[in-house]
């Protein structure tokens, strides 16, 4: 909300300026302000074989888990900031329900999975 609040103030400031050098100004506070968004998506590759896309994901110490409805951990990858694309074998689990989770640094995110 305040980032919100700088901007719609620079923006309001950018009009009632009359020099052309505050408008360069003001277009790098808003660059300063542009924030990266992480994708995170699941697809499968083959009847076992899951693949699992990240963008955005700038800290090393980010993962990538597999759990179960428990909440266990049964497959678990660090993210690489160099790598996008991650693959899971799912041999070895039963069919269910499982959920792919990626951990980042103060978030979490999660999707659902199907085994049949």
């Amino acid at each position: 909300m305040m980032k919100k609040m700088i901007l719609v103030a620079a923006f309001i400031s950018a009009l009632n300026a009359s020099s052309q050098d505050n408008v360069r100004n003001i277009e790098l506070q808003q660059q300063e302000y542009h924030f990266n968004t992480v994708s995170f998506e699941v697809h499968q590759l083959e009847n076992n074989l899951i693949e699992v896309n990240v963008w955005g994901v700038e800290n090393d110490l980010s993962s990538i888990a597999i759990i179960n409805q428990r909440g266990k951990t049964l497959i678990y990858k660090y993210v690489d900031s160099e790598n996008k694309k991650y693959e899971f074998e799912l041999d070895n689990l039963k069919p269910g329900k499982y959920f792919v989770k990626l951990h980042m640094d103060n978030e979490i995110r999660m999707k659902s999975i199907f085994i049949r």
